[in-house]
């Protein structure tokens, strides 16, 4: 069947765009694996080797980022896509799509950043007081029932819900007026539901 020039280029460019973000992702995979096989790659877990905080912190949250691209990114594929066409026909389109990818890593690039802190804090409580350093088993357990909590929780059913309609999410958004500002408010939105989803 033929199909006009002018519906093929859409086409492809969302192919390649896909294409460029599963990369991508595929990319940042291949540079955690090299990384954990560094002595830096004490640096991607909770526990690092005690070294300057902000350095620990630093890398922590470099390879959280990078873990978010490998995972996250390809569950936004539909999104990026769905806003790349609604913005192809501005004048910079690519930076557009760039901010909105840049305000999603913000926000989890934060959020990692937060649990690394939240993890320090309480490993630094437990370890002051001697009956819960005695049973760090209740820890596990307590971090295991509020995230079950979190789950079942309506916030979540919310977050969860502003997630599945990519188009949806993207035309209750997008105004045009203030196109960089829109593309990064609109990947920290989705960030902070993708959070809340998780």
């Amino acid at each position: 069947m033929f199909t006009p020039a002018h519906l093929r280029a859409p086409r492809r460019d969302r192919a390649i765009l896909g294409g460029s973000l599963f990369a991508l992702a595929a990319a940042a995979w291949l540079a955690l694996w090299a990384w954990e096989g560094t002595p830096g790659g004490q640096y991607l877990h909770h526990g690092g080797d005690g070294g300057p905080v902000l350095v620990e912190a630093a890398l922590f949250t470099g390879g959280w980022i990078l873990m978010i691209v490998a995972m996250m990114l390809p569950s936004s594929v539909p999104l990026v896509v769905t806003f790349r066409v609604l913005v192809g026909r501005r004048r910079r389109p690519g930076v557009l799509v760039v901010l909105l990818l840049a305000g999603y890593l913000i926000v989890w690039g934060a959020f990692g950043l937060a649990a690394w802190l939240a993890d320090r804090s309480v490993h630094a409580a437990v370890d002051a007081r001697p009956w819960p350093a005695a049973r760090r088993q209740l820890i596990l357990g307590i971090t295991l029932l509020v995230a079950g909590v979190w789950q079942f929780s309506p916030l979540r059913d919310r977050c969860l819900d502003a997630c599945r309609s990519p188009l949806g999410f993207v035309l209750n958004r997008w105004r045009g007026t203030s196109e960089r500002r829109e593309a990064m408010a609109m990947g920290i939105a989705h960030g902070a539901f993708c959070v809340g989803c998780c």
